[in-house]
């Protein structure tokens, strides 16, 4: 397996690539896999064929601060969703303006504007879009 060249990537590796990022946009597409795991599976052909070093996908490529925020923000909207808090505020909500859907939206938004004030934005977002 060769890794970079001095020059940049062997035509190989090229065509390689270009082939792993189309298959997994017609998957992605198709919907027939789970985003996820057609994502993964892309990444980790890449690892296998040499296209991209398992050193610098580690180091220079991966994101770390961002991927254990993101890992620590779903901990804790799991979290927040296992005490109920949340789904008993919306479930109230919903029973007191079950008709009046201008009311219901102003206090649904409402409702995630206090969440957002006191917990991080992209957290309310992963809380209040299952309600």
């Amino acid at each position: 397996m060769t890794e970079f060249s001095s020059g940049g990537p062997v035509l190989w590796q090229a065509i390689a690539a270009i082939f792993i990022f189309a298959a997994a946009y017609v998957c992605i597409l198709i919907e027939k896999w789970d985003r996820m795991y057609t994502a993964l599976g892309g990444a980790v052909l890449m690892l296998i064929l040499g296209i991209v070093p398992l050193q610098k996908a580690l180091t220079m490529y991966a994101n770390w601060p961002i991927l254990i925020y993101l890992v620590s923000l779903f901990i804790l909207s799991s979290l927040f969703q296992k005490t109920g808090i949340i789904s008993y505020l919306v479930s109230s909500i919903v029973r007191k303006y079950r008709m009046k859907a201008l009311t219901l939206i102003i206090s649904l938004s409402l409702l995630a504007a206090l969440i957002s004030a006191l917990l991080d934005s992209l957290m309310t977002v992963v809380i209040i879009v299952p309600f």
